[in-house]
Parts: structure tokens; C-alpha cells; sequence
């Protein structure tokens, strides 16, 4: 198979498409070179189950460090170094993401982006609440 179809097949199958007679599961194996080729190493399919499973878990761990944030802001009230418009930006920027994520179904960034927007939304809460 040429770079030329598999190419095509990617893109068919990120547009929802045809194909043009490549299976799903040999369109994302070929994906799958693609990439690892780029990085100059092919990558089993056991080393991407073990990164989807990193992602997999990364996904949820990473909007927890703006915890200590949260609960700093609605313990003490105290919202005078934290930005509202850096949290507002935040919103934005992970709105994006989301967005991109749901447009090309990648559920592990979903999943994180939701989970930052609902920090995010109880953050600029706070701030707005106990801004003096």
C-alpha cells in the first residue's frame, strides 16, 4: 500500500468517508505506521495499548492539580492572585480542544477537556463570588 492510499484512506476516514476499500482496522494499523515512522521507530500494537492506557489515565489525573486551586479559593475566600481573565482564557482555549476532540471522537481528550471545563467554571465562580 502506497503513502499515496493510505493518505487517502486517513483522510476518508477522518471525513466520515469511503475508504475506497480499506478496512477501518487496516486504516488505523497503517495510521499507526504513518506516525511511527515519522518518529523514526515502528510502534507494536501492544506499545500503542500502553500509551492509550497512559493517556487513558492521564486523562483524569491531570485536571486534578487545579484541586489545590479550588479548594484554596472556597476555604479561604481568597481570591486576590488569581486571575479571572487567565481562568476565562483557560475556558476558551479548552473549549477549542474540546471541540477538536468531539470533531475527531479522540475520548481521552474529551474526557480531560470536560473535566478542566468543570474546573475551570468552578474557578471563575469563585473568583466572581469572593472578588472584593
Amino acid at each position: 500500500m502506497t503513502l499515496k492510499i493510505v493518505g487517502a484512506a486517513i483522510c476518508a476516514a477522518a471525513e466520515g468517508g469511503d475508504t475506497g476499500g480499506v478496512d477501518q482496522r487496516q486504516a488505523s494499523q497503517e495510521r499507526s505506521k504513518v506516525v511511527s515512522n515519522r518518529l523514526g521507530a515502528e510502534l507494536s500494537q501492544d506499545h500503542i495499548k500502553v500509551v492509550d492506557a497512559v493517556m487513558s489515565v492521564a486523562a483524569v489525573v491531570h485536571p486534578l492539580s487545579a484541586f489545590p486551586q479550588i479548594i484554596k479559593i472556597y476555604t479561604t475566600h481568597d481570591v486576590t492572585a488569581v486571575s479571572l481573565l487567565t481562568w476565562i482564557f483557560f475556558m476558551a482555549v479548552g473549549a477549542v480542544f474540546l471541540i477538536y476532540s468531539v470533531v475527531h471522537k479522540i475520548k481521552p481528550l474529551i474526557l480531560t477537556q470536560v473535566l478542566w471545563f468543570i474546573n475551570d467554571v468552578i474557578i471563575v465562580v469563585g473568583i466572581v463570588l469572593y472578588a472584593k
